[in-house]
């Protein structure tokens, strides 16, 4: 697997992939985006919008106006409504992110009409 350094403390162990990233000779491997295209376009919201898991794991394409440009998160962790503005690039990725007739989720999970459970994000 990884080579064997001197790892925190002085003691040998495998090397991690991030120290090899920042030696500069790793490779980050494919993204997300590429193995799991919906859990891909889940984290990129997440880093688009500044939302929380929870926040995208909940949304619904009722609580998206593209045309406006704007995302309404309903019951946020503080409890009040907000309206997020959408970057060009979070809009370009919801418009083109796959609406499933199944669910009313922007992030559908496998079971019909419930949304994408937090183990099928990390797991991608």
């Amino acid at each position: 697997m990884g080579r064997e350094t001197e790892g925190r403390g002085g003691k040998g162990g495998a090397e991690t992939g991030v120290e090899a990233l920042c030696r500069g000779d790793g490779d980050l491997g494919p993204l997300p985006l590429e193995a799991d295209r919906q859990a891909g376009a889940f984290q990129l919201l997440q880093l688009y919008t500044g939302l929380r898991r929870g926040e995208v794991r909940k949304l619904k394409w009722t609580d998206v106006n593209l045309e406006r440009g704007f995302i309404h998160i309903r019951d946020p962790k503080g409890g009040v409504d907000q309206v997020i503005p959408l970057s060009d690039a979070a809009r370009d990725l919801l418009s083109e992110h796959p609406r499933e007739e199944r669910s009313s989720y922007a992030f559908a999970g496998d079971r019909m009409g419930s949304p994408r459970g937090m183990r099928q994000i990390s797991e991608a």
